[in-house]
């Protein structure tokens, strides 16, 4: 079984030029683990609350909480999800005084803190 994320390009030679002109690039898709997919659906539903709140005041807020979330991905895909949190909460981490004012995400960050705690 290939993991990972490839891309291979073949050149194919066209009848009227000498060089060849056509790409066709074939890409395997990634095997994502549970972790990545919440942290996924959280930045999904951190979006959402931004998108609400675009042309507001809190909007710059809500897109940093974005970022942080963010950083929570990269975190997954690097092993170092422990080390960002340093030995806080999902919800601390990303602001509790915002998680607090977007209940939605409540759940996204008690399923990614499920899927951490595996």
């Amino acid at each position: 079984m290939i993991q990972g994320r490839f891309s291979k390009s073949f050149l194919l030679p066209c009848s009227s030029s000498p060089q060849p002109v056509i790409t066709i690039v074939i890409r395997m898709p990634k095997n994502k683990t549970k972790l990545e997919i919440a942290a996924g659906k959280l930045i999904l539903a951190i979006q959402k609350e931004w998108d609400k709140e675009l042309g507001d005041l809190t909007a710059k807020e809500c897109e940093e909480t974005m970022y942080r979330a963010h950083d929570l991905l990269q975190g997954t895909k690097t092993g170092t999800v422990i080390q960002i949190l340093n030995g806080r909460s999902v919800a601390d981490f990303l602001g509790v005084e915002w998680v607090k004012r977007h209940p939605k995400v409540l759940v996204y960050i008690s399923n990614f803190e499920s899927e951490l705690d595996v």
